[in-house]
């Protein structure tokens, strides 16, 4: 039950986002990189494995449900169910790299006035320790729970959207890249 409720208050929030109008901008082209780049979806399941390779030149199209790889394996590996996107950023106000204690790369975003507004409210709506991803360009880079989204450092606008990652992964700077482009 409480899964149906938070459920309806994330479509609530989504519908509310959308029907203001928050970019100004017609929609891309269903399933292509687009001002939604950057997704948040619920984890429905994990499977076992078989996860092939995604398509990095794609972002899931919003609605529905996807299964993608989990973060920071190689196909095929296990792979993780996701529901449809409770949010979407347009844009962003920068984006971080950054170094963990143990020297691997991080990725967190900035988040501008409005988006932070949406952020926070999602958020809020979320069952406590509800299992998140954030999702783009076909991959899943991290698994945040709800708690770790309602940080203070999330709720002020400083995001991280992936961590754990090798000096060689060549992701944190396309993600970077990617994102800059359409900020």
């Amino acid at each position: 039950m409480t899964d149906v409720r938070w459920r309806v208050a994330a479509l609530a929030v989504l519908a509310a986002v959308v029907l203001a109008g928050c970019t100004g901008q017609p929609p891309a082209a269903p399933g292509r990189l687009s001002q939604e780049g950057l997704q948040l979806r619920p984890v429905e399941a994990n499977t076992a494995s078989g996860c092939g390779p995604t398509d990095t030149a794609v972002t899931p199209p919003p609605g529905g449900s996807v299964t993608l790889l989990m973060p920071n394996t190689l196909a095929p590996g296990p792979c993780v169910r996701l529901g449809p996107v409770v949010l979407a950023f347009a844009t962003v106000k920068s984006v971080d790299l950054g170094k963990s204690a143990a020297g691997l790369t991080l990725v967190a975003v900035r988040l501008t006035p409005p988006e932070l507004t949406q952020y926070q409210e999602v958020v809020k709506a979320l069952p406590r320790s509800k299992a998140m991803a954030w999702v783009f360009l076909d991959q899943v880079l991290s698994l945040p729970t709800q708690d770790e989204l309602a940080q203070p450092g999330a709720m002020s606008g400083r995001i991280q959207i992936a961590g754990g990652l090798s000096a060689q992964d060549p992701r944190p700077r396309q993600i970077a890249q990617v994102l800059k482009r359409i900020a």
